[in-house]
């Protein structure tokens, strides 16, 4: 798996959660980085982007929840194969990517 950091990824959204039990430094080992400056710390506590495999993802912690991602699940499921919170279909937004939609079997 090609995992390499980048510094920003507009326009993200939830696409899925991660179990609250994982830790942050679970996150940076297992990327290979650490999250990345936080500019908008009122609402996020920490955030790591990147790509995997060429596909944008990111993984944030908003408000304290832990943990949101942003991404095609079967990244995530590649990533962090323990603690992706199994979908439903409230899971996804509705202006999620339609491919994303269909991997989880949504349809449209």
């Amino acid at each position: 798996m090609n995992i390499y950091q980048v510094d920003r990824v507009d326009g993200t959204f939830r696409c899925g959660w991660l179990r609250p039990d994982l830790s942050p430094a679970a996150i940076t080992a297992r990327l290979g980085f650490p999250p990345v400056a936080n500019d908008h710390e009122w609402k996020v506590t920490m955030e790591w982007y990147c790509r995997v495999d060429g596909a944008l993802a990111a993984v944030w912690d908003y408000k304290g929840t832990r943990w949101s991602y942003y991404g095609p699940r079967n990244i995530m499921l590649r990533l962090f194969p323990e603690h992706v919170v199994p979908a439903t279909a409230t899971d996804v937004p509705y202006h999620a990517p339609l491919r994303w939609r269909y991997d989880l079997g949504l349809g449209r």
